[in-house]
């Protein structure tokens, strides 16, 4: 069973966003890898992806962020709701150096061999009943994508 993050560090996630000059809204993938290559405050953190749920359960959405000693470091979401992260793919910075090389498009498990499976996997175990979500909108094209393939 999927579980989510037990700290999310608003203070940290705040700072570090100040400090990303162009951090973006709908750019979470691209904001937290700038994040971890450019800031030194990131110094061994693991870039993230996985789903974003906000506590009402009106949506979840495919998300990146960073974790740094045990706690969630969110650089993009600004909107103050409590949220639950569930982590499927975690990345070390050496390794996303490697696609950064390559320039990949964002997000990795759109490329990654195997993590298109455990981000569909993860869905199904959010604690989030899929029929009765009724903000898919908000998620977007791709998560209302995600939503057909689980229902299928």
């Amino acid at each position: 069973m999927i579980t989510p993050a037990t700290v999310f560090d608003s203070d940290r996630s705040q700072q570090m966003r100040n400090f990303i000059i162009e951090a973006r809204p709908n750019e979470c993938y691209t904001n937290s890898v700038v994040a971890l290559v450019d800031l030194e405050d990131c110094a061994g953190a693991y870039y993230v992806e996985g789903w974003y749920i906000n506590l009402r359960g009106e949506y979840a959405i495919e998300h990146g962020w960073l974790e740094l000693e045990g706690a969630v470091i969110d650089v993009t979401i600004t909107d103050g709701e409590a949220q639950d992260y569930y982590a499927v793919s975690r990345y070390a910075p050496d390794a996303i150096w490697q696609y950064v090389n390559e320039e990949v498009t964002w997000p990795l498990w759109a490329h990654v061999e195997g993590a298109k499976e455990a981000m569909l996997a993860a869905f199904a175990q959010l604690p989030i009943d899929i029929d009765s979500c009724h903000d898919w909108a908000r998620a977007g094209e791709r998560v209302t994508g995600i939503k057909s393939l689980i229902l299928e």
